[in-house]
């Protein structure tokens, strides 16, 4: 049996909350995650989607139960090559052009990029080649997800982590986005797993996980859409 890419056993995550009493985010959450999956992370704002997938790249440590990467290796060497994460926010390095952000993963790695994945190949391929010399300040927020996401793909990573990528997308180009995103990453064989409130992506997964009251419960995409 194939080790999967991340494991999680009864992870938990508390704030201090204004009144000093401790508040639970998370709470018993047991999970697996093999090669190539595609999982729809879902639930409301402020549920813990973000929280858990910081969690299980690594940026930040549970406050109980235990992460790890059997497939992967230890955590200080999941990035940037094997686990990459395409933040909600703005992540884009200012100083840096479009194709300088997303040749940067490969820089740190000290490799050439695959074929079909160079920053032009990408740009070209998602029809986005006239943002190349583009810096981030010149885009809107939608293409900047974009550019991040295809960041993460230039590694070619064993897994991506991505938190509400297409949120700042219309629905039309949302999907059409989405369909590559799927294809490059059935290409490289990487899992992908997306937090989103848009069921339309969710329903492009192979499994749904709905975090709710901190915990998490997952279905695959058969049960998902019933």
């Amino acid at each position: 049996m194939t080790d999967p890419l991340i494991e999680t056993k009864a992870v938990g995550m508390a704030y201090a909350a204004s009144d000093g009493q401790m508040s639970n985010i998370l709470s018993g959450i047991d999970l697996q995650i093999g090669a190539g999956a595609q999982i729809a992370l879902i639930g409301p704002s402020g549920s813990g989607k973000s929280t858990l997938l910081h969690i299980i790249s690594g940026l930040l440590d549970p406050t109980e139960g235990e992460v790890t990467w059997p497939a992967l290796g230890p955590q200080q060497n999941l990035m940037p090559e094997k686990l990459q994460v395409v933040f909600q926010t703005q992540s884009l390095f200012p100083s840096l052009t479009v194709r300088e952000n997303i040749a940067l993963p490969l820089l740190l790695a000290g490799r050439p990029a695959v074929p079909g994945f160079a920053p032009d190949e990408l740009l070209a391929g998602f029809g986005l080649s006239e943002l190349a010399d583009s810096l981030p300040e010149e885009l809107s927020g939608g293409q900047s997800q974009r550019i991040a996401l295809l960041r993460a793909l230039s590694v070619c990573p064993a897994i991506i982590l991505a938190d509400e990528p297409t949120g700042q997308l219309d629905s039309a180009t949302a999907a059409a986005f989405l369909t590559k995103v799927i294809a490059s990453a059935d290409q490289i064989g990487a899992a992908l797993v997306i937090a989103t409130h848009d069921p339309a992506v969710a329903a492009r997964m192979r499994q749904r996980w709905t975090i709710d009251h901190g915990k998490l419960f997952a279905a695959t995409h058969a049960e998902a859409l019933t």
